[in-house]
């Protein structure tokens, strides 16, 4: 059995050389999910840690989706501030009415909702002050 990984600077590099990466329907391929939700922090971390590095190297892959959850992370940092103004707080209701959304959409039972309320803001900022982290190091090795 052979074990491939495809990662995003593989992906990215094929693109720029105009290949195209062959998904076969007969192709197996085994998921382990992460068994804690400090695995999946520290997994998403170093997506967002990693992910400056790649990048750099291939810049025409900076799309919004990348950069949006540090946006939020550095918000969520911010949030002290939200005594100066009352709207200060409208994009965080507005995350949380859409990770409601969100979560009620998969239309499971109420245990995979709440836990859904749980992960979806997990991951985006793991990943954001992961991301964050990674500009920061990326800086200081320059």
């Amino acid at each position: 059995m052979y074990e491939v990984i495809i990662d995003d600077e593989f992906h990215y590099r094929a693109r720029s050389l105009d290949k195209r990466i062959y998904l076969n329907p007969e192709i197996k391929s085994y998921y382990y999910p992460r068994s804690s939700l400090s695995k999946v922090i520290k997994q998403y971390f170093q997506y967002g840690l990693y992910k400056p590095v790649v990048l750099r190297k291939i810049k025409s892959e900076i799309k919004l989706r990348h950069l949006i959850p540090s946006f939020f992370s550095i918000y969520i940092l911010s949030l002290p501030l939200a005594f100066l103004s009352k709207f200060y707080l409208l994009p965080l209701f507005a995350y949380f009415f859409i990770d409601i959304y969100f979560s009620l959409w998969a239309k499971r039972n109420i245990r995979i909702v709440i836990k859904s309320l749980i992960i979806y803001p997990v991951l985006h900022l793991s990943y954001g002050f992961g991301f964050l982290s990674g500009l920061f190091k990326a800086g200081v090795r320059n």
